[in-house]
């Protein structure tokens, strides 16, 4: 390209190149928003050092602003500037490589002079595709999905990521993978260079993105930035986008965070959902629902149907990799006291408070306090030891309903349901004295992924500030290819929380028509009423009561 330009031009050009300076091959809002930016980042992100990210720079930029073209070219002048350093460039598919990483580079690299270009060769000493510079710099470039063992390497002068709002578990890649490599580079950064997500709550927006505005080392840029293209380019560039895809153009082109509906499990979830507070009603019924895993997470939901909203509330959740069926009946126990005021089952007497050991000194039983360990609930331990030890299982929770079928008081969770895995739930039930039913499994994209979004488009659903995993489980929900079953998430693993959702909101309907309320002919009603009915003459509730 050099010999398209005049002799002055070119003998400047050259000159500019050899310092490691290209920035005159950039359109005005790539110079000033981009590339100035980026440079001045360079000099003052050592201030940040107790940031852990305190090196990453990002670039959150719609399509046609020319991100992938000004990033490159920040690469390539370091290769130039630095002899003998090592840059990698990646993107979340290796198509990519072929179809923008690769013709960008290319294009910048026909402005340097002969003597300082670079050689593309695709396979070299074991590396795969790079760029290498006569002054002994090397550009590798690797495609994340067919080969993410090649971002593997022992040094690393500093990384760029294309499209970095697409590949699965960012966060693991940058922490386990290309943070190490710097620990022997030259002042090493890290670009991370993207459309807005499809997924909610990637990892781009959730863990880098925070980081880099705090540090001012954010750029957001549209299609409206860019002072290249005329308005009438730009206004057919979105036409044509429209037609096709409306919510996918806002995402696209302005960085809009849009979920895809045709892949999003409940495109009703939305942050209107959410309760910034909220205080069980005076009566009211109450579920918990259970979705076991080992591999996956095992995870709790805890809901409520509030008749005087109208609507099924979930109140608290609960979700750990690998518990035992002992710190599951722990912790469901200890969430119920709190949320509801059930007492805790004689059979969980079988746990002792502290943790006890044999002669040997090997663990025999855990205990209370170990087995709430970390749990928001730990404080309880006690208090759910005691109980345990002296009650007869007949005593109600303090938060009750009225069931005018049989005219007297029941308890709450009036119902507990798991996926069928019917091993925990025996345990569960016999062990720890926590019965709990397995729920039907219709099919789930037909009926009960229908249902729960039925519910949700009749305004039938909050999510109070306990339930805050459970409304993120509901709202990063995806489904897989063939629509059969939830997609693996990056943050959220199999969204097990969201499967406790569908479950409640597939049995709730059939207690709407439970009116928790006693009737008004009785004459009495409220805490004293229950009281005088449940504890009536009798020592053990009275003691009961002190601890309620």
């Amino acid at each position: 390209m050099l010999e398209l330009l005049d002799e002055q031009s070119r003998r400047d050009a050259a000159e500019l190149a050899r310092l490691g300076d290209l920035s005159w091959l950039l359109d005005e809002h790539q110079e000033t928003r981009i590339y100035q930016h980026y440079r001045d980042f360079e000099s003052r992100m050592h201030e940040y050092e107790g940031d852990g990210f305190y090196n990453c720079w990002m670039l959150d930029a719609g399509r046609q602003v020319g991100k992938t073209f000004s990033t490159s070219l920040i690469r390539v002048e370091d290769c130039v500037r630095w002899p003998g350093s090592r840059y990698l460039m990646a993107c979340a598919e290796e198509v990519s490589l072929s179809e923008f990483i690769i013709p960008n580079i290319d294009t910048i690299i026909e402005y340097l002079p002969a003597d300082i270009r670079p050689t593309f060769i695709k396979h070299h000493r074991g590396m795969k595709a790079a760029y290498w510079f006569p002054n002994g710099s090397v550009l590798k470039l690797v495609g994340i999905d067919k080969n993410p063992k090649g971002l593997r390497g022992p040094r690393c002068d500093g990384a760029s990521i294309h499209e970095a709002g697409f590949p699965k578990k960012l966060a693991k890649t940058i922490v386990g993978v290309i943070q190490p490599q710097f620990q022997r580079g030259r002042d090493p950064t890290l670009i991370l260079e993207s459309s807005a997500p499809e997924d909610a709550d990637h990892d781009f927006d959730v863990v880098f993105k925070p980081s880099c505005e705090r540090r001012r080392a954010y750029v957001f840029m549209t299609i409206d930035d860019n002072t290249a293209l005329s308005q009438r380019k730009k206004d057919a560039i979105l036409s044509a986008a429209r037609e096709i895809d409306a919510e996918d153009t806002e995402r696209e082109y302005y960085g809009k965070r849009v979920r895809n509906r045709v892949k999003t499990v409940f495109p009703e979830v939305g942050e209107h959902m959410r309760l910034s507070s909220y205080e069980l009603p005076k009566y009211g019924l109450a579920m918990t629902t259970l979705d076991p895993g080992q591999i996956h997470l095992f995870a709790v939901s805890f809901s409520v149907y509030d008749v005087t909203r109208g609507q099924v509330v979930f109140v608290d959740d609960w979700a750990e990799s690998n518990p035992n069926t002992e710190r599951v009946a722990a912790v469901v126990a200890a969430r119920e006291y709190d949320l509801f005021g059930t007492p805790p089952n004689p059979r969980l007497a079988r746990i002792p408070l502290e943790d006890e050991h044999d002669s040997r000194g090997e663990l025999r039983a855990r205990g209370w306090r170990s087995l709430l360990a970390g749990d928001r609930c730990e404080a309880l331990a006690e208090r759910l030891h005691s109980l345990s030890q002296r009650l007869s299982g007949e005593e109600l929770s303090t938060w009750q309903y009225w069931n005018s079928e049989t005219n007297q008081w029941e308890s709450n969770p009036v119902v507990r349901f798991s996926d069928t895995q019917l091993q925990v739930i025996n345990d569960l039930s016999t062990i720890y004295g926590l019965t709990v039913s397995p729920t039907t499994k219709d099919d789930l994209v037909d009926s009960m992924v229908k249902n729960a979004r039925a519910r949700m488009v009749q305004g039938r659903v909050a999510f109070g500030p306990l339930a805050e995993q459970t409304y993120k489980h509901m709202n990063a929900a995806q489904w897989n290819n063939q629509h059969t079953k939830f997609a693996e998430h990056n943050l959220y693993g199999h969204v097990d929380l969201a499967a406790c959702g569908v479950y409640a909101l597939r049995n709730w309907p059939a207690y709407w028509n439970v009116l928790p309320d006693p009737p008004e002919h009785l004459g009495k009603s409220g805490d004293s009423w229950v009281g005088d009915v449940v504890y009536e003459n009798d020592e053990s509730h009275a003691e009961l009561g002190d601890f309620f």
